[in-house]
């Protein structure tokens, strides 16, 4: 063996080698700033996307999803090129240095840029730096090992998943509030992961000569891949990721679709209310609760019933997922369900002289089952609230103006009766179920409006409410508005405060342009508001789907590493990431074709959620078929000489 700046080959050992430390906690710094930028994707382009002029230039929810699969595509489809370069000219670990900075720029210019040509230079950047690295990172771990610590090689990487999801675990509760502060913004919420990949870069860096460099192998990696083991190697493992792919298209949507359902869930949890994109903190913190779990209890007690090999592990997987998209289905069929209000066919009309009439930009569900608070609990003797909602509030209603980002409004009209509430207690304490519960129904009401859905709010208007089954309106402004908020202040007298029927009503203006060439028109998803599940109900979601993600994908991680030849490490890594871009691309093809000219989905509310659930069965029905007929064959890097790994400074010659 020639002499080499760095160690070359694996040292005979059955320690853990030297260079682990540096990639965990380089991976920690990396993912902590991948997932913090990754996370607040979608609400920033639906929420704070500039022109260079410096007004809003927002993205529909359908459009932004698209545009953020696309780019998770991309992270993904990179890592052959990444893993190309590696494998044949550089090496992983000048690979993984070169394209850090290069991932680097790409965080700076979303934080210095909040245009879509900041947004796509920036996120391009990142897609090749990011995407470029990953197989190597990965690849790069397993290197560290021979044939003597092999074994240690599962629970390093269950180290190493776990570095990934404390960093993301941080980065997710921390970005959406710099988003979100009015002292910092998407600057900060994009720098400070820049900075965070700055110090991945040089953690990296320092562990240098402590890591094992497997030297590119040039030709050698074309004559491996073209090989019959390396074509079969490709083959099998193609297969399996194939099946894998349709896992991550409905995984990542936890950053997507997921964050766009929690805007309309109640998002309090112990006082203390949520920014929809936060909650994707339960996702890295059950991987450290899980990892531990599935290791020492769940696999053990599999093992006992049938032999657990990986492919099992990834079949058994496949059926949690599909367990799990059920949960957020049934979520939206209550946000979008008989408790939901949708805008009347009748919203706007042309007058006999050819102009415009205010017009209602909602009107309630006919069927008026209104919108409740959770219980208020009051003092007996006082009659005082003991507990109460936003602001001093019983509760708030938020709604959004959607079809546009604002709409000049000035009026605001409620009906309070809401057919659906019954069971009002009387005063014998008994259930009376014959009339509706008018106690508590909505007395007094302010009203805000808004340019987000979390605030800052303005006080327009307030309204006082007769029991009556009628629409009741107070006037104002005209304002612009994105949102406007309810605040009920004080109901009846029970122990819940709800409204039945909302009308948001627009000053006089021409709407868009189709709007206008009809005599009559039809608007069908201009605003809406409707029953807030809480947010606790993601959880069930967010455990089944990342218990079926350590069974998956730290899975995969090994499997990839270990079923690849030699000299193939960093590609066929790249090819199980591969996987991830193509159920990402699937995603993304899918809410780009759904979007009618409209703004409205042809796969509207639950039946969007129940699609994807449908194709995650019928993928792991057929996976159960290679499941069966997969064979195992194991690659693990050859150690070094024995007379080359004697004392200090094996293998090293030269200082940089």
């Amino acid at each position: 063996m020639g002499t080499h700046k760095y160690m070359t080959a694996p040292l005979p050992m059955e320690t853990m080698p030297r260079g682990v430390p540096y990639i965990v906690g380089n991976e920690f710094a990396e993912r902590f700033s991948f997932y913090g930028m990754k996370g607040i994707l979608v609400v920033f382009m639906t929420q704070y996307l500039m022109r260079s002029s410096g007004e809003l230039d927002l993205m529909s929810n359908e459009t932004a999803t698209g545009y953020y699969h696309l780019f998770t595509s991309a992270v993904y489809f990179t890592p052959l090129l990444g893993a190309l370069i590696a494998d044949i000219f550089l090496g992983k670990y000048m690979t993984i240095i070169s394209l850090s900075l290069v991932y680097c720029l790409g965080h700076f210019m979303l934080a210095l840029d909040d245009t879509r040509f900041g947004l796509a230079l920036g996120l391009g950047l990142i897609a090749l730096g990011a995407g470029g690295i990953k197989p190597c990172v990965s690849a790069h771990v397993g290197d560290q090992f021979g044939s003597g610590n092999k074994h240690m090689l599962p629970k390093v990487y269950g180290w190493f998943y776990i570095s990934i999801n404390i960093g993301a675990f941080i980065s997710n509760l921390l970005t959406p509030w710099l988003l979100n502060s009015p002292d910092f913004g998407p600057q900060w919420a994009f720098g400070i992961p820049g900075g965070l990949m700055l110090l991945a870069t040089w953690v990296f860096w320092l562990g240098r000569r402590k890591f094992i460099h497997i030297q590119p192998s040039g030709l050698g990696f074309v004559k491996e891949t073209f090989s019959g083991d390396g074509l079969v190697a490709i083959g099998k493992l193609s297969i399996i990721f194939v099946f894998v792919a349709m896992f991550w298209a409905l995984f990542d949507q936890t950053g997507s679709t997921w964050v766009i359902q929690a805007r309309s869930m109640d998002r309090t949890i112990w006082g203390y209310t949520l920014f929809e994109a936060q909650f994707q903190a339960a996702n890295p913190l059950l991987i450290l609760i899980l990892v531990p779990i599935f290791t020492v209890v769940v696999y053990p007690a599999i093992n006992t019933l049938i032999r657990l090999t990986p492919v099992r592990k990834i079949a058994i997987g496949m059926f949690l997922t599909v367990v799990a998209f059920t949960v957020p289905a049934v979520i939206e069929t209550n946000i979008a369900g008989g408790r939901v209000f949708e805008a009347s066919s009748q919203a706007a009309r042309r007058t006999a002289d050819g102009d415009w009439s205010a017009w209602n930009l909602i009107d309630g569900d006919p069927d008026g089952s209104g919108w409740a608070t959770a219980g208020i609990t009051r003092d007996k003797e006082s009659g005082e609230d003991q507990v109460s909602g936003d602001e001093g509030g019983l509760g708030t209603v938020v709604i959004q103006l959607r079809e546009r980002r604002a709409w000049t409004i000035s009026g605001l009209a409620v009906n309070p009766f809401v057919r659906g509430v019954m069971n009002a207690d009387d005063d014998a304490g008994e259930d009376n179920t014959a009339f509706p519960a008018t106690d508590r129904f909505a007395k007094d009401i302010t009203i805000f409006i808004g340019d987000r859905p979390a605030g800052p709010w303005s006080e327009v208007a307030t309204i006082a409410l007769k029991q009556t089954d009628e629409f009741q309106t107070v006037t104002f402004g005209p304002v612009e508005a994105s949102y406007v908020k309810l605040r009920i202040d004080a109901n009846w007298g029970g122990n819940h405060a709800a409204i039945g029927r909302v009308r948001v009503i627009a000053a006089a203006e021409f709407p868009p342009a189709d709007a206008a060439a009809n005599a009559v028109s039809v608007w069908p998803d201009v605003a809406a508001i409707g029953y807030k599940p809480p947010i606790m109900w993601q959880l069930l979601a967010y455990i089944l789907i990342t218990a079926a993600e350590v069974m998956i994908s730290i899975t995969c991680l090994e499997f990839s590493y270990t079923q690849a030849p030699r000299k193939m490490k960093s590609f066929i890594m790249s090819f199980y990431l591969l996987s991830v871009s193509v159920g990402n691309l699937i995603v993304a093809g899918v809410n780009f074709f759904i979007r009618n000219d409209d703004g409205t989905s042809k796969l509207a509310g639950a039946s969007y959620y129940w699609f994807f659930t449908a194709l995650m069965l019928v993928t792991a029905v057929i996976f159960l078929v290679v499941a069966k007929l997969y064979r195992e064959k194991t690659y693990i890097q050859q150690d070094a000489p024995a007379a080359e790994s004697g004392g200090p400074g094996f293998g090293v010659q030269g200082s940089d």
